[in-house]
């Protein structure tokens, strides 16, 4: 109905336009009135799931302030959930709604612009993830799996291959998003599981299925270290001595907020072990128990360093360090490197990178080391070559910059 209308007589080219008289002008203007119901309504109802959309990480907006249109631009929400935008800084946006953000963004405006108007649309959204679950321990397949409706444990552990020869099978732990433990005794068998053991499998779950002899007091290690897996508990073995026998923490370890599980306690307990690498804390070295779990994650904290250094790249963050500490884990300085113009990029409270000159050169030399300028998340470190600069330092490390997302 809707598109013979149209071919004929709304903008059409085919045949001669008809005459509304009669028994034909009534029909077509109920036709075009459903047209224009039909659009408004789609349009409104756009408009509405637009409103109840929770932005996420990785979703791109458009936004656009009048009548100051040079601060419009295109912009990528972080994973950590912000964005930066001029004037108004760091603003949270995951979790928001195109209303609430658009009014943070205007809020911020507002310290230097007299009444921004201000327009926010979504150019492009993420897909959203299905929910996750992680298996790990003695099961033929560990990793992360998509949770399917109304799985149970046998689901999850069939998912991950099934529990090895050597699982433990008694004492497998389930720890909820919430930080509960559950603990579970699958020794009979996986098939044919008692309802009360054969618990359903919610979003986030963390399922461990240690290795270990069954009739011997084990402890478990995973995460970023070099041999992670169960160990069995000698007399007097403590939290120090399990990291020890697991080969120590991989490089991309955060020692800064481990996670221990004890199955006689509930919940988890945080821990720095950085503390206790340093003797600063012997507190936190316990005495292993009969399935104590220690996980260690990956540390998402870094900066970056590039120029005249042996190795150039990312660099993991434990908190405290000092540019010293950077270009000390980069290799040291290189045979023509300048140490004197060397330069920290930053973001500054306007998004903007900015730079930072840094005299490396002169904090080698000064008596109190722990008075080098200190490193921030984010930060990029770039040691020229000695020699004239043709370029200016944004020239110089723009190419690479953009890699890191500081462009």
């Amino acid at each position: 109905m809707i598109r013979r209308l149209i071919s004929q007589g709304v903008g059409g080219s085919r045949g001669p336009t008809p005459s509304f008289t009669g028994k034909h002008f009534r029909p077509a203007l109920l036709g075009l009135a459903l047209l224009g119901i039909f659009l408004a309504l789609g349009a409104r109802s756009v408009r509405a799931a637009e409103e109840l959309y929770k932005l996420r990480p990785g979703d791109v907006i458009n936004v656009t302030v009048s009548p100051q249109t040079q601060y419009g631009r295109v912009i990528t929400i972080q994973p950590d959930g912000k964005i930066n935008f001029p004037v108004a800084g760091e603003l949270q946006a995951a979790g928001s709604t195109i209303t609430e953000l658009t009014r943070k963004v205007a809020k911020g405006l507002e310290k230097e612009l007299n009444n921004p108007q201000v327009t926010i649309s979504l150019q492009s959204t993420v897909p959203e993830k299905a929910p996750q679950i992680t298996v790990l321990g003695a099961v033929r397949a560990p990793g992360l799996f998509e949770l399917r409706e109304e799985w149970r444990l046998t689901e999850a552990l069939a998912a991950a291959g099934g529990p090895m020869p050597n699982a433990d099978l008694r004492r497998v732990t389930i720890t909820r998003a919430d930080k509960k433990v559950q603990t579970l005794d699958l020794s009979p068998g996986v098939m044919g599981l008692e309802a009360r053991t054969n618990v359903p499998i919610k979003p986030g779950d963390l399922i461990i299925v240690p290795e270990g002899v069954p009739d011997r007091a084990t402890a478990t290690i995973l995460g970023e270290v070099a041999k992670p897996g169960a160990y069995e508990i000698q007399p007097g073995m403590t939290l120090l001595e399990l990291l020890t026998v697991a080969g120590g923490a991989t490089p991309k370890a955060d020692l800064t907020r481990a996670t221990f599980a004890r199955r006689t306690e509930n919940g988890l307990r945080q821990l720095d072990l950085g503390a206790l690498l340093s003797g600063q804390d012997e507190k936190l070295n316990v005495k292993l128990e009969n399935g104590d779990t220690l996980i260690i994650r990956e540390n998402h904290q870094r900066a970056v360093v590039i120029g005249e250094v042996p190795k150039q790249g990312e660099i993991s963050l434990q908190g405290g360090e000092t540019v010293l500490d950077l270009l000390i884990q980069a290799g040291g300085p290189g045979p023509t490197a300048d140490l004197a113009k060397a330069s920290i990029m930053r973001r500054g409270k306007d998004g903007k990178p900015t730079a930072v000159p840094v005299d490396l050169k002169k904090m080698l030399q000064a008596k109190n080391k722990q008075s080098a300028m200190a490193i921030q998340h984010g930060d990029l470190l770039f040691i020229p070559a000695k020699g004239p600069q043709k370029r200016s330092f944004l020239e110089q490390i723009s190419p690479l910059g953009f890699l890191f997302g500081l462009f």
